[in-house]
């Protein structure tokens, strides 16, 4: 868990680029070998009221609000472990979640992945389900921080870069994509 608030600091700070990704990918994978999957949905569950919602920026609950009330499904894709994004997901009311998933055998992580929702992997994953649920991804909007989701909004017709890290916020500007910035956290503190 350490490991991965500091990973979070990191980015936060400096962004991430695909060394960074694949190098904290294998750190996770060696640290998760035989852990128990109850314990960390358990430990998961109990933290994130206090550590992750109160992280959540208010104009991110509005947007989704909005997307919502015009009857758009709502598509969480994090390559983060399904473990963390499911239940920000069913927080936020989003209706899909697409997330990097461990191997799992006799309740334990192997450290092997079966799916990595990063990159590429990210646009596989969103076209496979906009073929299962019959999603146009021209019609569909994407929001992200990172140019290592850069694959996943070239996919769909309305990119929109979020407190974007300096590259993806390069790449937004000479592509003309929105770019918007979410600072009200919680009980109206700003972010820093």
């Amino acid at each position: 868990m350490l490991h991965g608030v500091f990973a979070q600091l990191v980015f936060s700070v400096k962004g991430a680029d695909h060394n960074y990704m694949d190098r904290t990918r294998d750190q996770l994978q060696a640290l998760c070998v035989g852990w128990d999957v109850a314990l960390v949905q358990r430990i998961v569950t109990e933290q994130l009221p206090t550590l992750v919602y109160p992280l959540i920026f208010t104009e991110a609950i509005t947007l989704i609000t909005d997307h919502k009330a015009q009857g758009h499904d709502i598509v969480i894709v994090s390559s983060s472990g399904l473990e963390v994004v499911a239940p920000i997901a069913d927080y936020l009311g989003a209706d899909h979640v697409i997330a990097t998933e461990m191997v799992v055998k006799d309740g334990k992580y192997t450290g092997e992945i079966e799916r990595y929702a990063y990159g590429a992997g990210k646009v596989e994953a969103i076209t496979a389900l906009a073929s299962e649920h019959g999603y146009d991804l021209d019609e569909s909007f994407g929001f992200s921080d990172s140019i290592t989701d850069l694959p996943l909004l070239e996919a769909v017709g309305h990119p929109t870069a979020v407190n974007p890290d300096r590259r993806l916020r390069q790449h937004a500007l000479a592509a003309g994509w929105p770019i918007i910035t979410f600072k009200t956290r919680p009980n109206n503190s700003s972010a820093a």
